[in-house]
């Protein structure tokens, strides 16, 4: 099984195991849905598209105080080009191009 590496995964797995939930299937289900959690973001999928990289991923940033539960996360479909500081990323609510400026 691999191994969580996040510290909400370690605390439903010790939540679950303290009610007698933790049979290998669950233990598998949430270290694959940790796996798929990177920079905020929890990915759907990803794929090599159109000389970048697609992905259908969900924001999981809780610093909304207007939405303390959540309710209203949206879907983005975020393209980044290879070689390229640009990515563009699309919501229901708007589109945004953005530019990660790289200070080394």
């Amino acid at each position: 099984m691999p191994e969580q590496k996040s510290k909400s995964a370690r605390q439903l797995l010790a939540t679950l195991d303290s009610v007698g939930i933790n049979n290998e299937e669950v233990k598998n289900l949430i270290a694959q849905a940790d796996a798929r959690v990177e920079q905020n973001y929890f990915y759907f999928d990803e794929q090599p598209a159109m000389g970048g990289k697609l992905a259908l991923r969900l924001n999981l940033n809780t610093s909304d105080t207007t939405d303390p539960m959540g309710k209203n996360k949206l879907l983005e479909l975020n393209y980044a080009p290879n070689d390229s500081q640009f990515q563009v990323t699309a919501r229901t609510d708007g589109v945004m191009v953005s530019y990660h400026l790289n200070l080394q």
